[in-house]
């Protein structure tokens, strides 16, 4: 599965304003961090690599829910 080409492919369909949110932007100290997922990112690259395993009917697919 190529994670990589999805979440690339999730950025662009979000835009630049609504991808903002895939990612840490801001810290305690006010350093923005485009390149770590926030939760709400790691959330939906986690979407995508359940869908890439049911998709291809990996033997993992049969304990998910």
């Amino acid at each position: 599965m190529d994670l990589t080409a999805r979440s690339k492919a999730l950025v662009e369909s979000l835009g630049p304003s609504a991808s903002a949110q895939l990612f840490l932007r801001a810290s305690v100290d006010g350093v923005t961090d485009n390149t770590h997922f926030s939760q709400y990112g790691a959330t939906q690259i986690g979407g995508l690599l359940l869908q890439s395993i049911r998709e291809q009917n990996l033997p993992l697919a049969a304990y998910l829910r």
